[in-house]
């Protein structure tokens, strides 16, 4: 920990293993629904949204799941009077939601294997794992336990009556008449495809998919020995043709199965989309009947269903792949409620739409800026391991954010503008200007922002957000686009050309002028702190993506000094590091579906892989503010994570020290630079 004397410029991680500490948002995962009460599974959080009055539906209360050093997502939620459980990875958590506004963490029971679906019923939790069927007790106040199980795995699981149906390879029977004595039935196989299912008395109905289209087929289990496939209802396309896995979800309620489909309504490429949500009936099991439907679109397909009384809430996730603009990402992530007390006339009756993608962000002061599909989400992160959404407002587009000082106000750099938002009330942010402008990257220093245009340095004056004016430039190169990103500190910039890394000074930045030039070659991503620059790059092809330690002790002549390769990848096919966030000695690099990596750097000739950060997770983008790191996790939202610190001595240049010899090229895409106080390239 940190101690009373230690300030930010003065502290380094020691173990930079991450204590996952809170998310915000995120792509919703499963969804359950009980009273006047809708809870969301968001990541590792539950979140209760208040659904009394459907079209003021909102967030009154927000948990995350136990702490971990690997988050996992939740994959299942239950409702049992005041408690809800959840099932993620290969652990059963308990929220204690006696108190709607103020809901806890009551338990976290290890389950033998990761679990895939739950359900409850008569005080039993029934979990099913891809290898067994797990019955536990939660009859008294203590911990649920392991009461019985079976050898029958599966990926989803329907509860009706006295039968627990398991969709696997097939779908299985379990009588549960006597719950601690499950006893498997009859088995019907379905095809691969095969995605939900849902039950109404002894008919279980399965959307199951082959190379022409998907279906409902209605499975008869009233000879619960020799279960009988009934009847098959085209559905529409194949799961493959809308380029979604399971984009079909099924529940069930009020005798009638309720079913969400995503189809594209055109041939491949996909142009528009249906997201409908529809009504069967199977009370003839030989005819079911689709009696009522209502689109609700948006090009979003589902991650689960609900019903509960008179209303259904489906819980919308990802845009599927290719689908184009089809999308409305206003409402992506969204819980929509719908109203089907007429079975016949379903109708939308609400939403409610939490920050969902988290693609970039920054931090000032205490706020966090975080871009999401359409949307800007305001977080105060006063206290990180309780982040509370400020506001949000409609901006789409932004590829990067940069804080202006630490006041409130953030660059926000789309493809052709650059724009300010001031966030100096979180509640009420507002754009305060905008400026035409086509630059791969920005840098905030100063009172400036720094871009590049691939061919110049373009230098605006940002010390009046609400009059950002170009105020210098700098030629590159005039006949050939090769800059494409840098970044900037003091009076250094570092600007990244294809072959070669620039040095600009910018003391005056009316007037940049070009000081040093460094062969570098295929980086993607830099950082600097005391003396040192890392670099990260990737060679397509030829070997995985690696990071590399420079000599920056004098700006104008930086030195490579060691290179170590990411362990654990496949040579030249990615991913490949984006961002470096910097505490010396440790750097902290996202990758993507690769989760996230630490090295530490105490040691410039021999960085070292550091064990133990999440490396199963996603990481698009990361940040940090004192003990925190802030992490865009793409569809999981933000994570908030704690490292452990303590007081060390930043690293001193010293202008007597020699040199060290260079290494072979190693290119060089953005940079980074530090303060070089007094310091004037000879």
């Amino acid at each position: 920990m940190r101690s009373p004397s230690s300030t930010a410029g003065d502290i380094a991680a020691v173990d930079p293993v991450l204590e996952y500490i809170a998310t915000v948002g995120g792509s919703p995962s499963a969804v359950a629904l009980a009273g006047n009460y809708a809870f969301l599974a968001l990541g590792s959080a539950l979140e209760i949204v208040d659904v009394s009055d459907p079209a003021r539906a909102h967030l009154v209360g927000r948990v995350e799941g136990p702490s971990s050093d690997r988050p996992v997502r939740i994959s299942g939620l239950a409702v049992d009077g005041e408690r809800v459980y959840a099932v993620g990875g290969a652990t059963l958590t308990v929220f204690d939601v006696s108190r709607p506004t103020e809901p806890r963490t009551r338990f976290a029971v290890p389950l033998p294997e990761t679990g895939a679906d739950l359900a409850t019923a008569r005080n039993r939790v029934y979990v099913v794992s891809g290898v067994a069927f797990y019955v536990l007790d939660i009859t008294g106040p203590e911990a649920p336990r392991v009461a019985a199980s079976i050898a029958v795995g599966g990926s989803k699981m329907a509860l009706a009556g006295d039968v627990a149906y398991v969709l696997g390879s097939g779908v299985t029977a379990i009588d549960i008449s006597d719950p601690d004595r499950p006893v498997a039935r009859g088995t019907l196989p379905v095809a691969q495809y095969a995605h939900d299912i849902a039950a109404v008395g002894h008919v279980a109905v399965v959307v199951d998919a082959d190379r022409e289209y998907t279906y409902f087929r209605v499975l008869d289990f009233t000879d619960s020995e020799q279960p009988v496939e009934t009847a098959s209802l085209i559905w529409g396309r194949p799961w493959y043709q809308v380029g979604v896995w399971g984009h079909a979800y099924v529940a069930s309620g009020n005798g009638r199965i309720y079913a969400f489909k995503l189809e594209a309504r055109v041939d491949w490429p996909l142009a528009e989309d249906d997201g409908t949500m529809l009504v069967v009936d199977v009370a003839d099991p030989a005819h079911p009947r689709i009696v009522g439907s209502v689109r609700l679109g948006g090009g979003l397909a589902a991650e689960g269903l609900a019903v509960s009384g008179g209303r259904l809430a489906v819980a919308l996730g990802e845009q599927p792949t290719g689908w184009g603009d089809s999308v409305d990402p206003a409402i992506a992530g969204a819980l929509r409620l719908v109203d089907v007390t007429d079975a016949a006339d379903p109708a939308e009756i609400g939403r409610y739409v939490p920050p969902y993608r988290a693609t970039s962000l920054a931090i000032s002061g205490q706020l966090l800026c975080v871009a999401d599909n359409s949307l800007l989400n305001l977080v105060d992160v006063t206290d990180p391991a309780v982040p509370q959404l400020a506001s949000s407002i409609s901006f789409g587009g932004v590829r990067q954010i940069a804080p202006i000082g630490d006041a409130g106000y953030f660059a926000l750099l789309t493809e052709s503008q650059l724009a300010v938002l001031d966030a100096r009330v979180p509640q009420t942010p507002r754009v305060v200007s905008r400026l035409d402008l086509v630059v791969y990257d920005i840098a905030v220093a100063g009172g400036f922002a720094y871009g590049v245009d691939g061919y110049s340095l373009v230098v605006i004056d940002v010390r009046r957000p609400d009059a950002l004016r170009e105020t210098g430039r700098l030629m590159l190169d005039a006949n050939h686009q090769t800059s494409f990103f840098l970044a900037i500190e003091g009076r250094f910039a570092y600007v990244s050309s294809i072959g070669q890394l620039l040095v600009v000074d910018v003391a005056d930045p009316a007037h940049p002028n070009l000081v040093a030039t460094l062969p570098l070659v295929d980086a993607t991503a830099f950082a600097v702190g005391g003396t040192q620059l890392l670099v990260a790059g990737f060679q397509p092809y030829y070997g995985p993506p690696w990071l590399s330690v420079v000599d920056v002790r004098n700006p104008c002549r930086p030195r490579p000094v060691a290179k170590v390769e990411v362990e654990g990848l496949a040579p030249g096919y990615g991913p490949y590091i984006t961002r470096l966030f910097y505490r010396p000695p440790y750097v902290f690099a996202p990758l993507g579906e690769e989760g996230l990596r630490a090295y530490d750097t105490s040691d410039p000739e021999r960085p070292r892989d550091v064990p133990g950060v999440d490396r199963a997770g996603y990481a698009e983008d990361v940040v940090g503010a004192s003990d925190n790191v802030f992490i865009a996790a793409g569809r999981y939202g933000v994570r908030v994570a704690r490292t452990h610190l303590v007081d060390v001595p930043d690293p001193t240049p010293d202008p007597d020290a020699t040199p060290p010899a260079p290494m072979p090229f190693v290119q060089l895409f953005p940079l980074v630079v530090q303060q070089v106080a007094d310091q004037t390239c000879p």
